[in-house]
């Protein structure tokens, strides 16, 4: 694997764009291996010298390395805080209605889960919430 094998591209995602470096060997592919990059606040990036030594040794076995950055990594889009701005926008939402969804919040990752426990299921409550988390990422 040397520079000359290596593609830097920016894809369109979303949420904005997300930079990715790809290695793709000229003998028939193995595979394809998808290289994630460690926290960004430990130097993680899809140049950090793990992950180099992991596309490298999947080039070598044949394999088509692709590495990619992390929302607000590199010149992908988006920072953490972002994603604390649309959890805000759901949080004023819910306090609005008095009906409050599950958020689970990761560095690059929000999951929110919608459910009217005494009722034990989905409701129109729920549904309406969900439009609004709708519109939330949108402005996102």
């Amino acid at each position: 694997m040397t520079p000359r094998t290596a593609e830097r591209l920016t894809v369109d995602g979303p949420a904005g764009p997300i930079e990715v470096v790809h290695n793709v060997p000229a003998a028939p592919l193995s595979g394809v291996a998808l290289i994630a990059h460690p926290h960004p606040l430990q130097g993680g990036t899809l140049d950090n010298k793990v992950v180099q030594t992991l596309a490298k040794t999947f080039f070598a076995l044949g394999y088509a390395a692709v590495r990619f950055n992390f929302r607000g990594v590199g010149n992908s889009a988006g920072t953490f805080a972002d994603g604390i701005a649309f959890v805000n926008r759901i949080a004023k939402a819910a306090d609005a209605r008095n009906h409050h969804p599950d958020i689970d919040i990761r560095y690059t990752k929000i999951t929110c889960m919608l459910s009217t426990h005494d009722a034990g299921g989905i409701t129109t409550a729920d549904l309406e919430l969900a439009e609004e988390i709708e519109k939330a990422a949108a402005k996102s």
